[in-house]
């Protein structure tokens, strides 16, 4: 009878670990709190994504201002039309949902690029999908939809610098 009391004792145990490992989130108010049946996944764009290019402090120095749709990956592309010259940024990882802009400082190499220059710029963002729960939306997948938003600007030299139009 001992060892009968035991076993079950032990199962109900069990039993209770199971239902741990499954909860959605822990409950603050008693036991845990299962799944829901279905997942409510959506990805969070709180603004429209954008950025603009100012000149920088340095001679070849340009500054850019990211405006972040939301929480999301996302990297930079300049091309140079003219030397055919490519800069693809690191991937930023911005988690914050209130963080509304970033700015990156990047250097151009343009003693070969004549008068007149073109620069094609595009930033692409990866917004994160989240489900949603009672304490909130929890990190689902950091795969959410892709948004590129894409600017040429003009560099035109004048006596002892470049011009940003």
């Amino acid at each position: 009878m001992k060892k009968l009391i035991t076993y079950l004792s032990l199962l109900l145990t069990l039993l209770a670990f199971v239902s741990t490992a499954y909860a959605d989130v822990p409950n603050p108010y008693g036991g845990p709190r299962p799944r829901p049946d279905r997942q409510v996944i959506r990805v969070y764009e709180k603004r429209e994504p954008g950025f603009a290019l100012e000149k920088g402090a340095g001679e070849n120095s340009f500054l850019l201002k990211v405006t972040l749709p939301g929480p999301c990956d996302w990297h930079y592309t300049v091309e140079n039309s003219k030397t055919k010259e490519r800069f693809v940024s690191d991937i930023f990882c911005n988690t914050d949902f209130e963080k509304e802009t970033e700015e990156k400082e990047f250097f151009l190499d343009l003693r070969e690029s004549g008068e007149e220059t073109k620069l094609l710029i595009n930033v692409q963002f990866s917004l994160y999908a989240y489900t949603e729960t009672i304490f909130g939306p929890k990190l689902y997948n950091r795969q959410g939809k892709t948004k590129v938003v894409f600017h040429a600007y003009r560099l035109e030299k004048t006596d002892g610098g470049y011009v940003l139009k």
